[in-house]
């Protein structure tokens, strides 16, 4: 989810926030942790490819624009990206994204199925400043209104999301 603005420290700038943002998504057997790294890093031990042969795309409806919104506007934003019409047919799943020990987490989804392009403009029409695609081990962080484009090694690895969990949207 690339807009967690709450969580950036004074004039940092929102690319170093999204890099440093962790992703949890939750598939058939329970909770990935995505777990970013530098693209030279040495992969550490116990890591696990993500196990997607077509890029995935994670984004959030949360925080428009890159600035803090109300809880009711996030929530209605976030059950409206997930009837979007354009996921109908799509795999989608649930995400988080957010700060490692929870200070700011973001509901949001991973989606199969949909291109680049479509994910941008999917981002832009939730006033998303930058959506992630996961592909292996590698995530982007893609603008969604430039061609700016953050690469950076992932390490997943299972495991739950800090707690609390941000209430799902109803």
């Amino acid at each position: 989810m690339a807009a967690w603005t709450a969580a950036r420290e004074p004039g940092e700038e929102p690319w170093e926030g999204f890099a440093s943002a962790h992703t949890w998504i939750h598939a058939e057997h329970g909770w990935w942790h995505l777990v970013p790294r530098p693209l030279d890093a040495p992969a550490p031990a116990g890591g696990a490819r993500l196990g997607f042969e077509v890029p995935r795309h994670v984004l959030t409806a949360y925080n428009p624009d890159g600035r803090a919104a109300a809880e009711a506007d996030n929530r209605a934003a976030a059950r409206a990206l997930r009837a979007d019409h354009r996921l109908h047919g799509l795999v989608v799943l649930p995400s988080l994204g957010g700060h490692p020990d929870g200070a700011w987490l973001e509901p949001g989804v991973a989606i199969i199925g949909l291109s680049k392009h479509q994910a941008r403009a999917l981002g832009r029409a939730y006033g998303q400043l930058a959506v992630y695609e996961l592909d292996g081990t590698i995530r982007r962080v893609i603008a969604c209104d430039s061609d700016h484009v953050v690469a950076q090694a992932v390490v997943c690895r299972r495991g739950q999301p800090p707690t609390p969990l941000p209430s799902p949207p109803s």
